[in-house]
């Protein structure tokens, strides 16, 4: 039976997490990639991009946009620690992401599925379900009536946007889809 692409990336995070022997949240993933020997840059890209892994004089190679904010890199940086744990095989030497994915030729060869793997990853690696579990408050059912307060306290604490934590807890099943 194949697996989806969430769950194969949400597996992946768990198993690089259980290596590490530390789920908890707020974890850097700037730190991690450069624990697996990847040099990491931030520095300004142009506008539509948010991350590169390249492969430079042997070594891996990741930059992260500069201008974005803060939370947006961590989730860049934990997406590409994410292609290196689970597609260097499959990566061309030099692999964008882009803020906005796309339909497009890269589409048509595979590469779509990886870029959901590598966001599953970083959903799990920032907010790792065991975590959620336990910190989300009874009751979170419903995003109209949850107090955006507390998906803006779960974003802090984990150091997302509070786009991806809405976005993983309604992946979770923890909060209803709009």
């Amino acid at each position: 039976m194949a697996h989806s692409p969430t769950s194969r990336g949400e597996r992946a995070a768990r198993d690089f997490l259980a290596d590490l022997s530390r789920v908890r949240p707020g974890l850097d993933p700037f730190e991690l990639l450069e624990g697996q020997g990847v040099v990491v840059r931030q520095q300004a890209l142009e506008p539509g991009m948010s991350g590169v892994l390249a492969r430079r004089r042997g070594r891996l190679v990741v930059l992260v946009n500069e201008n974005h904010p803060p939370v947006r890199r961590r989730f860049t940086a934990a997406h590409e620690l994410g292609h290196v744990m689970m597609h260097l095989d499959r990566l061309d030497d030099t692999h964008v992401d882009t803020v906005v994915a796309r339909r497009d030729e890269l589409s048509s060869r595979g590469l779509a599925r990886i870029e959901v793997e590598a966001n599953a990853f970083a959903a799990e690696l920032l907010m790792p379900r065991i975590c959620l579990l336990r910190d989300v408050p009874d009751g979170m059912a419903d995003p109209y009536s949850v107090e955006e307060q507390v998906i803006a306290k779960l974003a802090r604490r984990y150091k997302v946007s509070r786009t991806a934590m809405t976005f993983r807890l309604m992946n979770l099943g923890l909060i209803e889809r709009y």
